[in-house]
């Protein structure tokens, strides 16, 4: 078991080491940070965003979580703790209701390292989450993000198909410490085969309880953790009095069915589609990342199919 460490934590409380335990600091550099994405499943990409307009970002995102907390499955709030209470404020399809994050989305430095895990530049969004995790909340359940693409599923000649089928992103409006629940990741656990995953042996009591192999996700407010979304992962206790604020958009190849991404069939709320306003006041270079995510146009209504038959008649 790893040693543990009790600095700053309220009480004295044990807790997990950083990830920097395992070598993955922050850095600018993204090939050292496509490296550790393949090795450890995460890296920290530093001030992506600059620190000046984490204030205004952190508060509309504060605000809009108040505001639009709806995210549910099966008649259950996703962000519920074992003993039943809430632990985080959820607003999927975030872009819907706060645009203020959209200049940050299509960072062309968070791309280059999405786009080289994938090997392919034609990448969509399919989830845009905000996520603020509550003041002295409870942790959250072990879980990695789908198996679209577990190691043991390809074997030799297929290596290539073992590259991740969706990658998260953690944009930090909060800096994530040890005390307010920086991410628990467990390093390398992307790689590891889908039968010991949190989902098929874990069980419940171990689902909701710290892991021994555990590191915490680190960073000042504007860093981006990037993770391989089959890591093994999950939200830790909050022990401060103030909440911890991410927006979580998860990136896919535009060659994986957006239908395999989201869904309750893969352990996600229904897409909530975009407004076609809004879409299209998005940066230039975020509209292909969400060509899917508007609502369908509308068929014409009695009136306006009766209103264009006459014009065409006279």
């Amino acid at each position: 078991m790893r040693e543990q460490h009790t600095d700053g934590l309220p009480g004295g409380s044990a807790a997990a080491p950083t990830v920097a335990a395992v070598g993955v600091t922050p850095t600018r550099d993204p090939a050292v940070a496509g490296e550790q994405l393949r090795r450890h499943g995460c890296c920290i990409l530093e001030g992506v965003i600059p620190s000046s307009d984490i204030p205004t970002l952190r508060a509309s995102a504060e605000r809009t979580a108040i505001a639009h907390d709806s995210w549910h499955l099966d008649g259950v709030n996703a962000g519920t703790a074992l003993d039943g209470s809430a632990a985080v404020w959820h607003v999927a399809s975030l872009l819907s209701y706060d645009q203020t994050m959209a200049a940050w989305i299509g960072d062309r430095r968070v791309l280059d390292v999405v786009e080289e895990a994938f090997a392919t530049a034609d990448i969509q969004v399919s989830y845009t989450t905000l996520q603020v995790n509550r003041p002295n909340c409870q942790q959250l359940r072990w879980h990695a993000d789908g198996h679209l693409a577990q190691t043991e599923r390809y074997e030799r000649p297929h290596e290539t198909l073992r590259r991740p089928a969706h990658i998260n992103a953690l944009y930090m409006l909060s800096d994530f410490t040890v005390a307010n629940g920086g991410t628990w990741m467990v390093p390398a656990s992307h790689a590891r085969p889908a039968a010991q995953d949190p989902y098929t042996s874990w069980s419940t009591e171990e689902k909701y309880s710290p892991y021994p192999e555990a590191v915490h996700a680190t960073g000042a407010a504007g860093c981006v953790c990037v993770l391989d979304c089959r890591i093994w992962h999950c939200m830790p206790p909050n022990l401060t009095d103030q909440p911890r604020v991410m927006v979580n958009v998860r990136y896919a190849p535009r060659r994986v069915p957006i239908e395999l991404l989201v869904g309750p069939d893969v352990g996600q709320p229904p897409w909530p589609p975009m407004p076609q306003a809004v879409y299209e006041a998005l940066p230039s270079r975020l509209k292909p990342l969400y060509a899917h995510a508007p609502f369908p146009p509308s068929p014409p209504s009695a009136q306006e199919l009766g209103l264009y038959l006459n014009d065409e008649l006279i």
